[in-house]
């Protein structure tokens, strides 16, 4: 039996503080993956207060529309796939060093654009620069 497997007496110790630190890592992770979305919430619920709505039934009406009846969760991925391939692209870019900060102009202005086989009617959109 080797030197390196006999635990230490000071192991334990270490194991205890490992344990606190680790919990402590969770808590923050939490607090900083749920703050700000709670943050979001309160802020937007004071504006809709202010408006004259009610957020919680508001909120109750978004969630029932669009996550609890199926035509509202299919309509909800749909909007949300083209994002999350914009978001996908970005990680890679940010991963790599690269800065991308166009991508939501990009995104709207390939939604905006004619289809190819109705070229006149980019004439009909634009500007007349002649």
């Amino acid at each position: 039996m080797s030197i390196d497997t006999v635990p230490a007496a000071g192991a334990t110790a270490l194991d205890a503080t490992a344990a606190v630190v680790t919990r402590r890592d969770i808590q923050h992770r939490l607090l900083m993956t749920l703050g700000p979305i709670l943050a979001a919430l309160i802020i937007a619920g004071c504006i809709l207060l202010a408006v004259g709505v009610d957020p919680i039934a508001y909120y109750g009406f978004v969630l029932e529309r669009g996550l609890l009846s199926p035509l509202g969760i299919q309509q909800t991925l749909t909007r949300m796939a083209p994002l999350l391939f914009l978001a996908a692209g970005l990680i890679v870019a940010f991963r790599a060093g690269m800065w991308n900060l166009g991508g939501d102009g990009q995104f709207l202005l390939g939604g905006w654009r004619p289809p190819p086989a109705r070229r006149s009617s980019w004439k009909s959109c634009l500007p007349g620069w002649r």
